[in-house]
């Protein structure tokens, strides 16, 4: 009797379905965990994460004009700026320790307050209220940077009073100082264990030029300079000199944290370029960068970690992508004392009231189904294009909403990455990698 193909082909045929059946489901399985790692929580590559250190930095914390005026309680007749820190409170208190960069001196009534919202005409001078640093301290952050281009803008007289408010609240700094005796120590902070020692750098100041603090007033801070500069080889020198120094010290790791960059754009200038090479060949570790006002590439230069930019935290001038910000996290190996891992948060600068603006996480809007009602459609389409502004310069590929997450992670020698550790948290799935022995990925990526 004559039998069909399929009747004389059958097993084979039945065994070509079975394993065109099993190649489906192994690449099905590939694409979930490839879109499983697009998650926001912290894996510590399988060790125990007492094994790492977690550091939050910040942009520039500034008041302009309008911040300083509408901030201000008549009725109890005090100044308030708690509100700027309200969303990111919890971020700060999940890191060991957080950084800022204090961009511009404490200032009173007397001499006077910010005098320009930015692009208005007036010359800009920065001047905070007491009440700034002290939200600063209760945010969670526990150390700055002073070394600015606004330091002097309330004179010498605003630098030695800055530290000593600082000082008074137990605000943790460095970039600033009284005289040569305190410029000479290394600043260390010690984060559970792990010393890292902190250099702080400016592009000289405002109304000042570099001479000012190289030869007149050495030890207010310290300035870098271009290199057609003529002090450039003199400066050099110094910054060297300075990372003996921190070498010779108890510091596990070297932080540099310097104030450069172009203005509200969002990729580097011939200047950090050129300091970033000269701090990688002295030995810096981490490079904490600032000054742009708009968030830049985070990447790694072989060992060292480098953050160009993560943007304002949040002021009130909001053009230019000035609305556009982040906290950057990165993570110490304890064992190791290398960073292993970096990380982004996209934030958005929210106008809460006239005057008020607030640094708010992009993840977190998107949350709270009643924190997201909040904001009108106009605003939603512009945080829409702030999660990729911030994503397409900080970790070099564009991420817009459909995939957004907490925090984006950039490692060594690679771009970006995801991990797959909340979304599995309560997952039978995961159950069955704790007790694997090992495990295989297999997928297109």
């Amino acid at each position: 009797m004559y039998k069909s193909f399929f009747e004389r082909n059958k097993f084979k045929l039945l065994l070509l379905f079975f394993l065109v059946m099993v190649l489906f489901l192994v690449v099905l399985v590939g694409y979930c965990i490839c879109s499983l790692v697009r998650d926001s929580k912290i894996i510590f590559d399988n060790k125990d994460e007492d094994s790492y250190v977690s550091i939050s930095y910040v942009g520039d914390l500034i008041l302009l004009k309008d911040q300083v005026k509408y901030s201000y309680d008549s009725v109890l007749k005090e100044y308030n700026f708690d509100y700027m820190f309200e969303k990111t409170k919890k971020y700060f208190s999940n890191s060991d320790y957080t950084i800022g960069v204090f961009e511009g001196p404490v200032s009173n009534s007397k001499m006077g307050y910010s005098t320009s919202n930015y692009g208005d005409g007036n010359k800009l001078y920065l001047g905070f209220p007491t009440e700034f640093a002290d939200a600063v301290k209760a945010s969670g952050i526990d150390f700055v940077s002073n070394a600015n281009n606004h330091l002097m803008d309330k004179g010498k007289k605003g630098v030695f009073n800055t530290i000593d408010y600082l000082d008074k609240i137990g605000l943790d700094h460095t970039g600033s100082y009284k005289n040569a005796i305190d410029k000479s120590k290394v600043k260390i902070i010690n984060v559970k264990g792990v010393k890292i020692a902190v250099l702080s750098y400016t592009v000289s100041s405002n109304y000042y030029n570099s001479d000012y603090f190289i030869y007149d007033e050495p030890n207010l801070t310290s300035v870098l300079v271009s290199k057609k500069d003529k002090n450039f080889e003199k400066v050099r020198d110094m910054v060297r000199r300075d990372f003996e120094l921190a070498k010779k010290s108890s510091a596990d790791l070297i932080l540099v944290m310097p104030h450069m960059g172009t203005q509200f754009i969002h990729v580097t200038n011939e200047f950090q370029d050129l300091w970033n090479d000269i701090f990688v060949s002295y030995g810096a570790d981490i490079i904490l960068g600032d000054h742009s006002h708009a968030t830049q590439p985070v990447l790694f230069e072989g060992d060292t970690l480098i953050v160009n930019c993560p943007g304002n935290f949040a002021n009130s001038y909001v053009k230019d992508d000035g609305d556009a910000t982040s906290i950057v996290e990165f993570y110490i190996n304890k064992n190791t004392k290398k960073v292993d891992k970096a990380s982004v948060v996209p934030m958005y600068t929210r106008e809460v009231s006239k005057g008020k603006y607030q640094a708010v996480p992009i993840y977190d809007i998107y949350e709270d189904n009643s924190f997201y009602t909040s904001f009108n459609d106009k605003e939603l389409k512009r945080i829409n294009e702030v999660q990729e502004v911030v994503t397409s310069s900080m970790i070099g590929e564009k991420v817009d909403i459909s995939q957004l997450q907490k925090r984006y992670f950039v490692y060594k020698n690679e771009n970006v990455d995801f991990d797959l550790s909340s979304v599995l948290e309560e997952s039978s799935f995961k159950k069955h990698l704790d007790k694997a022995s090992s495990v295989s990925f297999i997928g297109d990526s």
